[in-house]
């Protein structure tokens, strides 16, 4: 039962992130997503992957993996709206 629930989490909360990505790669903007934010989710990430290995748990490991791979990829998309100057943080 714990693998299933461990399961049925990863899938809803990595499923959670895909329509953001989606958005961020059809409109090409990010204006209303946080530098700062993003930057933390991917400090909470890292550190939820690293807990999941030191407990051998597959369910973390890879629900943070999807979840870190999403912000990762909205993240290139900030970087890069933030350099060329089109999606300032600051208006």
């Amino acid at each position: 039962m714990k693998d299933y629930v461990g399961g049925a989490a990863t899938i809803i909360c990595v499923l959670s992130f895909t329509p953001q990505v989606y958005r961020v790669i059809k409109t090409n903007s990010t204006r209303d997503i946080s530098l700062e934010s993003l930057l933390l989710m991917m400090l909470m990430s890292t550190l939820w992957i690293w807990y999941g290995i030191l407990q051998m748990d597959w369910a973390v490991i890879l629900t943070d993996v999807g979840v870190a791979i999403q912000n990762i990829i909205i993240l290139t998309y900030k970087i890069k709206h933030v350099l060329e100057e089109n999606d300032p943080e600051v208006e």
